[in-house]
């Protein structure tokens, strides 16, 4: 199943624009928006192409980037040895390539950072691609050609085999979370059996859900009227496996025929 953090995109093939993609998912990643690419070409840049300050602290990270197809054990350790010549001194030093990983350089990468001034760290293509999956914003700007399919929160749901009389469906009932900004506390009623859907809020009308849950008005009535009884979805959607008896009330009874007879 594709997911973000096991897509792998297709690499920059230009070295501008693999800088400019790795400047901006810094600047999410560091929260930093005042993390930019350093100097020009053909000036000295002491292996650093972009620098930045994690979470706005004191602490300055570089980067190199290298737009190649490999990268080997001197290079890293030539890249690592110049950046101790960048100004202010660097508290890590990162190497992005749209490399491949190589066991060989991680191993270099780890004895660095055990034994010199400041951490190594090198990113592989895989590597920055699970970390477009974490910043959708950059993932867009970069690859609007993909279609995106963002996942947000989880919503629990309960299968629910409905008897009345003859009538016998299967309603999957679920309730998004109520910190959704938007969809915060909508029901999903889907009749599973005839293959309808329809949102639903704790206090709609039975109406809302005609044509959508069973076999006629009535079906929909008592849905909606033990939906809006249980007040609480949450309750229900906790439930283990039980078999539950509802009768509405005389008077919503009433109320649905006196609306009947009147249509």
């Amino acid at each position: 199943m594709p997911v973000f953090n096991q897509a792998r995109y297709p690499a920059p093939s230009d070295w501008q624009e693999f800088q400019r993609l790795i400047c901006d998912l810094f600047k999410e990643f560091w929260n930093d928006p005042y993390a930019h690419e350093f100097g020009s070409q053909g000036q000295r840049q002491f292996g650093v192409d972009i620098f930045g300050s994690p979470n706005g602290g004191l602490n300055i990270e570089g980067i190199q980037c290298k737009c190649v197809n490999t990268i080997s054990e001197n290079e890293v350790k030539h890249e690592y040895e110049d950046s101790k010549n960048f100004e202010p001194k660097l508290s890590c030093f990162i190497i992005a390539t749209t490399a491949p990983r190589d066991t060989k350089v991680q191993r270099m990468v780890a004895t660095l950072s055990r034994t010199g001034e400041y951490r190594c760290v090198v990113l592989f293509w895989q590597d920055i691609c699970n970390m477009l999956s974490d910043h959708p914003n950059v993932l867009r700007k970069y690859y609007s050609d993909f279609f995106i399919f963002e996942t947000v929160g989880d919503s629990p749901g309960k299968l629910i085999k409905v008897d009345i009389d003859t009538n016998h469906y299967e309603l999957m009932i679920s309730k998004i979370s109520e910190a959704d900004s938007y969809y915060g506390g909508t029901i999903l009623v889907c009749d599973l059996l005839n293959r309808k859907c329809q949102t639903y809020r704790i206090g709609d009308h039975w109406n809302r859900l005609n044509g959508f849950v069973g076999y006629g008005e009535f079906d929909a009535f008592l849905v909606s009227s033990f939906l809006n009884d249980i007040g609480n979805v949450d309750r229900l959607l906790n439930l283990g496996r039980s078999y539950l008896v509802y009768q509405p009330t005389p008077q919503q009874i009433n109320d649905y025929f006196n609306k009947i007879g009147k249509e």
